[in-house]
């Protein structure tokens, strides 16, 4: 019994946490002077990763510019700047998210 209410309590407060992370988001759009974090996805045209990462900023309404690894110079040396072995990896302010990833994406766009 204890057992399932520390997972409920887990869980709540999970739940709690990316509702708060949602309301900070929309206040912060709600200021005037509010400036979106700039964000850029690494990608490649075949990556089912980089597919899901796109789909994934459409659904979410993220503005962002996408660079293709394979066929720009400038963004594969960008890339391997970052740290990028594989894609997708994305940058949004100084904050980098290396994999398909869209929790992590959500808690850096809060924090910008």
């Amino acid at each position: 019994m204890a057992r399932w209410l520390l997972v409920f309590l887990l869980l709540g407060g999970l739940f709690a946490w990316q509702q708060e992370d949602a309301l900070r988001m929309a206040w912060r759009k709600a200021q005037p002077d509010y400036q979106p974090p700039q964000v850029i996805l690494f990608a490649t045209s075949w990556c089912g990763y980089c597919r899901q990462m796109r789909e994934f900023f459409a659904a979410e309404k993220i503005i962002y510019t996408e660079l293709n690894v394979e066929t720009s110079a400038k963004a594969k040396k960008w890339h391997q700047q970052l740290g990028g072995s594989g894609v997708p990896v994305t940058l949004i302010g100084e904050t980098v998210v290396h994999g398909y990833s869209p929790e992590r994406v959500r808690t850096a766009l809060a924090s910008q």
